[in-house]
């Protein structure tokens, strides 16, 4: 096995590690947000429960009634490189 299958192995590993720790850390987070507590005190850290509104607009619906031109629409977009490293399991050997 050469030097990047290994790293390839080990990288699947560590985003199962990360899957496991997102689930223990939401079951932990409805816990406190069903305690309905404003904040509390560990050994180590303090945890602070809070609620917010999030106001968000629906461009799409926007541009769905207004039907800008294509040509407005490129004249006013920006195209950014974006790498993506996609890992999954492998089947078989």
């Amino acid at each position: 096995m050469n030097h990047l299958q290994k790293l390839v192995d080990r990288l699947g590993e560590l985003k199962a590690e990360v899957a496991e720790l997102k689930t223990e850390e939401q079951a932990i987070k409805d816990v406190l947000i069903k305690a309905e507590v404003e904040a509390v005190e560990g050994r180590h850290y303090r945890a602070c429960v809070s609620l917010s509104e999030v106001e968000r607009i629906d461009y799409r619906k926007i541009l769905e009634r207004l039907k800008p031109s294509r040509q407005l629409l490129q004249a006013n977009t920006t195209v950014t490189e974006r790498v993506t490293i996609r890992v999954t399991a492998r089947n078989g050997s």
